[in-house]
């Protein structure tokens, strides 16, 4: 079983992409081997175009080698490509709290 501790955490991202076909960015929350660890607690898959997916939030984890059941709850889909954000991720004893915030920023 992979143990977190209880904590918050947040992420700053901004993402430019030549293309947005099969585009999505993925937030693993895991111990082991980076490429094919044995335990994910939390995956957190934003996909902005990947396969059939279209501006949807998919979420996930691993338990003893084996996947889960993709999870597509009935959230909004808040990111804007080309637009900074911050992810928060609360770990709490038995799941997993995310939250996100825009990043406006004047560019030139």
């Amino acid at each position: 079983m992979l143990l977190l501790n209880k904590e918050s955490y947040w992420i700053s991202i901004c993402f430019t992409h030549e293309s947005l076909i099969d585009f999505r960015f993925s937030i693993f929350l895991q111990t082991g081997a980076e490429s094919e660890p044995e335990e994910v607690a939390f995956v957190f898959d934003a996909r902005f175009h990947f396969g059939e997916s279209q501006n949807k939030i998919v979420t996930n984890h691993k338990k003893e080698g084996t996947w889960g059941t993709e999870e597509d709850g009935d959230c909004s889909f808040p990111f804007k490509y080309g637009e900074d954000f911050k992810i928060k991720i609360i770990v709490e004893d038995d799941s997993f709290k995310v939250s996100w915030a825009m990043i406006y920023t004047e560019r030139m």
